[in-house]
């Protein structure tokens, strides 16, 4: 894993472009840049689920510095409106991601030695909201005091909080513990200290400005309350902690067994594969899709779409679903995935209502069940458990294929083709999209391969509906302008969109190809729409396309270019499909360099359309890491029973 130094480090604008993210698996998030001033209203210290969605910021940043001898060392570094104070980040010496956020500051002449270093370390434990910081002071001739300020938000993740004459309410301290609760309406924060100096004294800092919100004209300034600090003095050599918790307190003497058992659980996240254990693409990529799969407040799983921040949980979730769950081999986990996707179906018996977010310009939500036939399908074959698959995916899906024939919010065509739009207050013309139909092509596929077993009649049916409704889509879909398919049609003939899309991959690297000609529809892709990075969601030489990413920079999102990695899974399988073995190594290493770039450790969740293709959007995708993820596994490494 790559550890930053400076140069780097000490140039502001470069080195806060870069951001850090972890997350506790019971929905809580921590992330900021890599030298600790939050550029995005996401960043937090500890950010907790909120009752019914998102999550709720409750220690935005800590303000923090060494005095030594009545002199003060800044190890801060904050962004206001005009200036950036205190500048820390002009004293750090490396910072690291492994196994958790490390910062190391040099201070001149810091506890009467030349040599002396500040680290800080700061770990959040899996199962429950906790966050140990880690304060260590390497070398020195003399203890040293340190001086943490937190700086308090507590309101939603995508807002930002304002004074405005707002009363807050300072702390409750022992010798042990702060209790913490400055808005009435909110929770409890808990600091455990390790017999702290406490000051109640309360204060608002304002005019804080998050640099990344702002590039995407979004609300980017805020002011933060502070209730008071605390004074913890540093000897030589010797550890001291914080420990912030909610809703119960956490004593900071079991801050040294929790980091232990927490190192102990990410190394065993990563070694799913002894085989392959010192592969370190491999290693980082596990450690990148641990961090996406949560307990949610119900008890089932939940995959966040995005860190700090993400779009269509369901959506992203179904995509990532086999390279989160299935790669390291987390069966039951997956079970219990289904479990909630299917009681959700049977809850809803409807698109609109199954997922109420699209991704516009990738998809319709029309998509989001049929992409529960890829998922269970990939189950099947990586887990071979049909008891599981029997009893409970096959009566879901045929339930599933029964309303998409059924004429509700999907109509079923006379050529056997899907047609949307005819959901409630729908806002735009009904008509064929590409990508739904390639998605209804597997679900008929992947009923008749499940019923040969136990329905071979019904099996036949599904089979021949499918092999009918290919040749009506081929006819259909037929380019007059340029090889490949149309991107969308309506069944009246007087539109039809040839835009050239990532739809066009859907057609070639599913379980199941639509398409008559695969090679061409490859060349295709690989002419107009594949990067370094992945697919481009729309060719550049449409008239639509946005190629510097503020399709998805600013809301409200319409991908229109730029580039998403999540479709170079379907790519890898497509190669396959016609025999081409260009998933080697190579195709993989702008991904292993880009481990080190905008996100730490991670993929970024698009990418510019235009060269060189620098990230852009949200941090990290649930669905990019788990499809480079899944198709290094398959391609590369040749797991076993990775689908």
């Amino acid at each position: 894993m790559q550890t930053y130094r400076p140069p780097y480090l000490r140039d502001y604008q470069k080195a806060s472009a870069v951001e850090w993210v972890q997350t506790d698996g019971v929905g809580g998030v921590a992330a900021s840049s890599i030298i600790g001033a939050n550029t995005r209203k996401q960043h937090a210290v500890l950010s907790v689920p909120g009752e019914t969605d998102g999550r709720i910021v409750l220690v935005a940043n800590l303000q923090e510095a060494v005095v030594d001898l009545g002199r003060s060392y800044d190890v801060s570094t904050n962004a206001y409106f005009g200036a950036i104070h205190p500048t820390g980040y002009e004293a750090l010496e490396s910072f690291t991601i492994d196994p958790w956020p490390m910062w190391v500051y040099r201070f001149d002449g810091l506890a009467g030695s030349a040599g002396a270093t500040l680290e800080k370390q700061l770990v959040m434990i899996h199962g429950e909201h906790t966050v140990v910081i880690v304060y260590r002071l390497i070398g020195g001739d003399r203890p040293v005091s340190l001086t943490v300020r937190p700086l308090l938000a507590f309101r939603d993740h995508n807002s930002v909080m304002l004074e405005r004459g707002r009363n807050a309410s300072n702390w409750q301290a022992t010798t042990e513990f702060i209790e913490c609760c400055p808005f009435p309406d909110g929770p409890t924060l808990f600091i455990a200290h390790p017999n702290a100096k406490i000051e109640t004294v309360g204060m608002w800092y304002r005019g804080f400005i998050y640099h990344r919100d702002q590039e995407a004209h979004l609300d980017c300034i805020e002011d933060l309350y502070s209730p008071g600090s605390l004074e913890i003095g540093l000897p030589p050599n010797i550890s001291r902690c914080l420990v912030l918790s909610t809703p119960s307190p956490r004593p900071v003497e079991i801050a040294g067994e929790y980091i232990k058992n927490e190192r102990a659980r990410r190394d065993q996240a990563v070694c799913i594969a002894p085989k392959h254990q010192d592969d370190p693409f491999f290693r980082q990529l596990l450690a990148a899709a641990d961090a996406f799969v949560y307990e949610r407040l119900d008890g089932s799983p939940g995959i966040h779409p995005g860190l700090p921040w993400g779009e269509c949980e369901l959506y992203r979730g179904l995509l990532a679903f086999p390279g989160l769950f299935l790669v390291p081999r987390q069966f039951e986990t997956a079970r219990k995935y289904l479990d909630r996707l299917a009681a959700l179906w049977g809850s809803t018996q409807a698109p609109s209502g199954f997922c109420t977010r699209s991704v516009a310009g990738q998809m319709h939500i029309a998509d989001v069940p049929l992409w529960l036939f890829i998922a269970a399908w990939r189950y099947w074959k990586s887990s071979r458990d049909d008891d599981y698959v029997y009893d409970i995916l096959l009566p879901l899906l045929c339930g599933i294929a029964d309303y998409y024939m059924s004429d509700g919010e999907v109509h079923h065509t006379e050529n056997l083709l899907l047609e949307v739009g005819h959901e409630k207050g729908a806002q735009y013309q009904p008509h064929l999209p590409l990508g739904t139909n390639a998605l209804w092509f597997n679900a008929q596929m992947i009923l008749s391969e499940l019923m040969r077993q136990n329905d071979r009649r019904r099996g036949a049916e599904w089979h021949r509906s499918a092999q009918i409704m290919v040749e009506s889509l081929r006819r259909t879909f037929a380019c007059e302008r340029r090889s490949g398919l149309a991107d969308a049609v309506r069944l009246d003939g007087f539109w039809r969109d040839e835009m050239l899309r990532s739809s066009q991959i859907l057609a070639v690297g599913l379980p199941y190809s639509v398409a008559a000609e695969p090679v061409s529809i490859i060349r295709l892709v690989e002419k107009h729409l594949l990067t370094p990075f992945g697919l481009r969601t729309l060719s550049p030489e449409d008239s639509r396309y946005v190629g510097d990413g503020m399709d998805v920079k600013v809301l409200p999102k319409y991908w229109s270019g730029s580039v998403d990695a999540t479709w170079i899974g379907c790519y890898c399988d497509a190669l396959k499909r016609i025999g081409r073995f260009a998933a080697t190594p190579e195709l993989f290493e702008p991904f292993s360099a880009e481990l080190g770039r905008r996100g730490a450790g991670h993929i970024s969740g698009a990418f510019n359309g235009n060269p060189p293709h620098e990230a852009c959007d949200y941090v990290t995708s649930a669905s990019a890491v788990a499809e480079v993820l899944r198709s290094y596994a398959r391609h590369v490494l040749r797991l076993p029973n990775v689908p």
